[in-house]
């Protein structure tokens, strides 16, 4: 199956770029999103406690 982005959605920023081993030369920095050399150190996920079902 094939498919196009031809009115794709312009308000969708990228904020996290994955790493991979191998990445094209041609491809611009995200200079928005942070960057590292291997994969980042986890963080913390600040969520509410869950609550059981009554």
């Amino acid at each position: 199956m094939l498919g196009a982005l031809d009115l794709a959605p312009s308000d969708i920023i990228p904020n996290y770029e994955l790493w991979i081993g191998r990445r094209e030369r041609w491809l611009m920095d995200l200079r928005w999103a942070e960057q590292f050399e291997h994969d980042r150190v986890p963080r913390a996920i600040e969520a509410p406690p869950l609550q059981p079902d009554a």
